[in-house]
């Protein structure tokens, strides 16, 4: 193997041992990241051979684990997304497989959806869009087959009535894994606000406070070179309704402004919102 193709192959794994180890720290609970013996051999294996040598990297066996998917549940029973990651992931798809009690149906449903995902992060890392979007399916599986009221994670997580606000630095937001996870994860947690990705990255939110934690938690356990919460504030609520009419921002999501310009975007966004003292935390002004 030439000398750029054993550094092609470094990086492809350096970058999958690098998104299991965000998996797990973001499914932190026991037993939510199961690996068996033989993968937790082969991860550890992956680990040395990223600072060895060439044949060791080509002797490899793919690397695997299954995630408990929060917040899901299907006849009562856990749903798990089972992944194998191929050598050249994640330049090709990884292979996605549902692990759960339901019935054909469903679990036909759901194989369909993680096919969706890996084909739509093609190129990037696919695992944790992949588990949030298998979440999302299985929640609304659930609440078809079931009388009971629905409820979402964002829902079951919006229950306080504290209006929180938060600007985030970053030393830049390039990865479209990262840029569709901010968006995403925002609209889950039912925050809106606004990411200008570039350098520097800037992302301004607002929404339950107690959501913005969450959302704080599952940014940082991505893997950063610099992030910063710069500003954060909070105002108390006599409701959630009350919460929701007092929301700066007019869209329940995060919004994407371009990287050329974006900060000056948001900086009149934040001026006609009125929260210039906020925007103005990102330049330390």
């Amino acid at each position: 193997m030439s000398n750029g193709g054993t550094a092609c192959q470094r990086d492809m794994l350096e970058r999958q041992i690098a998104e299991i180890d965000a998996l797990q720290s973001v499914f932190s609970e026991d037993g939510a990241v199961k690996m068996s013996p033989v993968e937790h051999s082969a991860l550890e294996r992956a680990k040395q051979a990223g600072v060895t040598s060439t044949s060791q990297l080509e002797r490899l066996p793919a690397l695997s684990g299954a995630v408990r998917v929060p917040h899901a549940e299907l006849e009562g029973q856990p749903v798990y997304l089972r992944f194998t990651l191929p050598p050249s992931y994640p330049t090709t798809a990884p292979n996605l497989q549902v692990e759960c009690s339901a019935g054909r149906n469903h679990h036909g449903t759901l194989t369909a959806c993680m096919k969706r995902t890996a084909e739509a992060c093609a190129g990037e890392e696919a695992l944790l869009l992949a588990v949030d979007a298998l979440s999302q399916a299985a929640q609304s599986l659930e609440q078809s087959t079931t009388a009971a009221e629905p409820c979402s994670s964002a829902s079951a997580m919006s229950r306080t009535a504290v209006m929180g606000r938060k600007l985030i630095w970053f030393h830049h937001i390039l990865s479209t894994t990262k840029r569709k996870a901010i968006v995403k994860w925002a609209a889950e947690l039912e925050l809106g606000g606004y990411s200008k990705p570039g350098y520097p990255g800037v992302l301004i939110v607002e929404g339950s406070e107690e959501n913005l934690a969450e959302y704080v938690s599952r940014l940082k356990a991505l893997r950063w070179q610099a992030m910063e919460v710069r500003c954060e504030e909070t105002e108390a609520c006599s409701s959630l309704d009350d919460l929701h009419r007092k929301r700066r921002f007019e869209a329940i999501k995060v919004q994407e402004l371009s990287p050329d310009g974006g900060m000056s975007e948001l900086g009149k966004l934040c001026e006609a919102s009125g929260m210039q003292h906020i925007f103005l935390t990102a330049l330390k002004l």
